[in-house]
């Protein structure tokens, strides 16, 4: 009786900690599904960061969507936790602290990608700014993996604990009953290790790949059990990462071929736009220049007011070209601004004197102010800043109908380095919707302005952005008492006037001796270089491609050669590298000018590098021509 009471005993304390042991394992198995929810919510976070940063990049509404949409569903995942720990309390208090920062980094989260979607398509100011913003969350996600590596920490001690003291007492209660109850105990004990414990270790460590970066990791999926569930899910939330990662690789490549192919289109652009130029600006040289020559000749007065008509139009075409370019070269930031010694009072007067007689045909009144304590000279860049003001005293002729047109230069509020000039009409003033947009290129007050005055609409952009270039900036306003008032405001450090260099003033005709080899295939152009020349004293021989040149060059001696750079057979790069070269062996040197179409930059740089001493742009005058000449050959007496 009694061994039985203490067999009964054993057997109902046995099943009591086989109970307890059953508890413990039931606790290991919610923790694991505990730490999969965590590891859900974290991947969900990492999702609507890069799907968020994704929308402002780019401008797509639908990554905004997929972005909340990811935080709806971690904050889901919140709730399954929270509900998870009110029916496992933690002595410890690390979950309530998860918690907290786990719904900290998702609040974050939210406020960084509340502005997607509120209007419309996402605008895409300061998207860097924000990008950032929604990666604030990082600020708390380091504390939020120590505060889960405690908790998992702990929890697997407070498991493993349990799990083995049930066990000790299970077996110890196994070794005092019968063999048979010690050796199913056993076996209980074998398969639990078989099929939650090393699932469970498995599982552990690979949520730990998996939280260092890890997405390819995946576990064995064993039967039909809750646990198998759990690995499937564990499974498929890493396919998912894995996914999201893949989709983010792809679409950075796409975006780099689609900067590749705008920076490819840029450049095709701004050749395009280069060789326009040089095959407008050839026929330009041939037009503007006869027309100079003629207009040097004695011409009955119908017969000059023709000359002179084609002149302008020709004149007008060029700076609608010359307008192109500049806009290319802003836009590809290519402009090279040139800076050096500027007299204010110069720039000033000879800008009034090319606007003058216009003024004056069309009954304005013109004036200029300089206000008092201003410097003589500052450093800027003199032929730009004359573009800059001519286009806006050339604008307020042409919008004036009456009154007057004022220019007047200031000190730019308290910065003593800065000048202000201000051009004002009294036309008809600007709309005030169009002041937003009239710096933008091909942008002008009203539709009818291109009917009524002409124009392209880019005299104001290209100003606007040379403006910027130098360092400054270019406003407009409609004034109290009508018309308009544009002001330029742009640094202008004080400077020493540059040291005078003599020149020889030649006569009106005949000024110069020398024999000049003339290098052009157009045979319009040849004949306009032949007359310029003949009218500047100088005799001239004319071959049509660089071939001919090199052997001119060998045959004889030329005081000066006027070389086009674009050319068949052989260009004038070539020829010049190959006259060069020749003349390294001891030939004598030759003056060597480039007289090309080529208006970039790159062009005159080019010229140099291949050798040559000099840059002609065509169309040129006679006057043009007249002042490279004055620097190569010598006076006639």
């Amino acid at each position: 009786m009694g061994v039985a009471l203490v067999i009964a005993l054993l057997e109902v304390s046995g099943l009591w900690a086989d109970q307890r042991l059953e508890e413990s394992m039931r606790v290991s198995l919610a923790w694991a599904r505990e730490s999969a929810l965590s590891l859900e919510l974290d991947g969900l976070a990492v999702r609507a960061a890069g799907e968020a940063v994704s929308a402002y990049l780019t401008g797509s509404d639908a990554y905004g969507e997929e972005a909340k949409e990811a935080i709806g569903e971690a904050r889901e995942r919140l709730q399954q936790l929270v509900e998870a720990d009110h029916a496992h309390p933690d002595e410890t208090g690390l979950r309530m602290q998860l918690r907290e920062y786990q719904d900290r980094v998702l609040s974050r989260l939210e406020v960084a990608i509340a502005p997607l979607g509120q209007q419309g398509e996402v605008e895409l100011v300061a998207p860097l700014m924000r990008a950032e913003a929604v990666y604030a969350y990082e600020s708390d996600l380091k504390r939020l993996r120590d505060l889960a590596d405690r908790l998992e920490t702990a929890m697997e001690q407070q498991i493993g604990s349990d799990v083995e003291r049930w066990r000790t007492v299970a077996n110890v209660l196994a070794i005092a009953r019968l063999m048979a109850l010690i050796a199913m105990v056993l076996a209980l004990g074998s398969l639990l290790q078989r099929r939650l414990i090393t699932p469970l270790t498995e599982l552990a460590e690979a949520a730990t790949r998996v939280s260092c970066g890890d997405f390819d990791t995946k576990v064995r999926e064993v039967g039909d059990s809750d646990l198998a569930s759990l690995q499937r899910a564990f499974n498929g939330m890493t396919e998912r990462l894995n996914a999201y990662c893949d989709e983010a690789r792809e679409r950075e490549v796409s975006l780099r071929a689609a900067l590749d192919e705008a920076e490819a289109a840029s450049a095709a652009k701004s050749t395009f736009v280069a060789s326009v130029s040089h095959e407008l600006r050839t026929p330009m040289h041939g037009v503007l220049g006869t027309a100079d020559m003629l207009l040097r000749s004695p011409l009955d007065d119908a017969t000059r007011r023709g000359v002179m008509t084609i002149r302008a139009s020709s004149e007008s075409l060029l700076t609608i070209i010359n307008d192109v370019l500049d806009l290319s070269r802003l836009e590809a930031g290519r402009m090279e601004i040139q800076f050096g010694p500027v007299c204010l009072r110069t720039l000033l007067a000879e800008c009034i004197a090319l606007v003058e007689s216009r003024a004056m045909q069309r009954g304005l009144r013109l004036t200029s102010q300089v206000a008092d304590g201003l410097p003589e000279w500052f450093l800027g860049d003199s032929g730009r800043l004359q573009q800059i003001l001519m286009n806006l005293l050339g604008n307020a002729t042409k919008f004036t109908e009456q009154g007057e047109i004022s220019l007047r230069v200031s000190a730019c509020g308290r910065r003593t380095d800065w000048l202000s000039f201000e051009v004002a009409d009294t036309g008809c003033g600007i709309p005030e919707a169009a002041l937003r947009r009239i710096f933008e290129p091909f942008e002008q007050a009203d539709g009818s302005i291109a009917r009524r005055h002409g124009g392209t609409g880019l005299g104001l952009a290209i100003s606007s952005r040379l403006a910027e270039a130098m360092g400054g900036s270019l406003s407009a306003r409609n004034r109290a008492d009508g018309g308009a008032a544009f002001r330029l405001e742009m640094p202008a450090t004080h400077c020493s006037p540059p040291e005078l260099v003599a020149r020889s003033v030649g006569l009106a005709e005949g000024e110069f001796t020398g024999h000049v080899l003339v290098v052009e295939d157009h045979p319009v152009n040849q004949t306009l270089a032949e007359a310029m020349l003949a009218e500047l004293g100088c005799t001239c021989e004319i071959v049509g491609d660089g071939a001919a040149a090199i052997g001119s060059v060998e045959a004889r001696h030329y005081d000066l050669v006027l070389m086009d750079c674009q050319m068949p057979v052989v260009d004038g790069f070539s020829a010049t590298r190959a006259i060069r070269v020749a003349e390294a062996g001891g030939r004598e040197r030759h003056t060597i000018v480039a007289m090309t179409a080529g208006a970039m930059q790159h062009d005159r740089e080019a010229a140099l590098e291949a050798g040559m001493d000099d840059f002609l742009a065509k169309p040129f005058t006679v006057d043009q021509m007249r002042e490279v000449l004055s620097h190569w050959l010598p006076v006639r007496a």
